[in-house]
């Protein structure tokens, strides 16, 4: 840890798609001692923030209000720590650079196409990982969900 700022000297960003197992390494990675684990803040912006696409975002509102959108979109809003009312795009890369007192590191996990061309907004002194699963085994596992 930096003894002067007490910040985290990791900081790791994987970019996912969805049914590409992300959510089962997230939860592997929050045994990690000192980990502060963040999941998908810019997809949060993206699908419910205040900066939302609305014709594209209000049906996804709409079928997760009505309870039929996919279960990891539904834990994605259930688990949120912070109001989605607030959660803009350049609210979510202030609070992702922002310091995080007492943790070593600092693992996000989010959808890559939650960033809808905001690149401005990508969050400075993340390593970017990417995460993609075999095609023949994500779309099926799409269909079934």
């Amino acid at each position: 840890m930096d003894e002067i700022r007490n910040e985290p000297k990791r900081r790791i960003l994987l970019w996912t798609a969805p049914r590409s197992l992300a959510t089962v390494f997230t939860k592997c990675m929050s045994f990690a001692e000192g980990v502060q684990i963040i999941k998908e803040p810019i997809f949060t912006a993206n699908s419910f923030g205040p900066e939302r696409n609305a014709a594209e975002d209000d049906e996804m509102q709409k079928a997760f209000n009505e309870g039929v959108v996919a279960p990891e979109f539904q834990a994605a809003k259930v688990d949120l720590a912070f109001d989605d009312s607030i959660a803009t795009f350049k609210w979510v890369k202030q609070m992702l650079e922002s310091p995080f007192p007492g943790k070593s590191f600092v693992f996000v996990h989010d959808q890559a196409y939650g960033l809808r061309s905001n690149y401005d907004n990508i969050p400075r002194g993340y390593k970017h990982t990417y995460l993609i699963r075999n095609p023949y085994r994500l779309f099926p596992s799409w269909k079934k969900a």
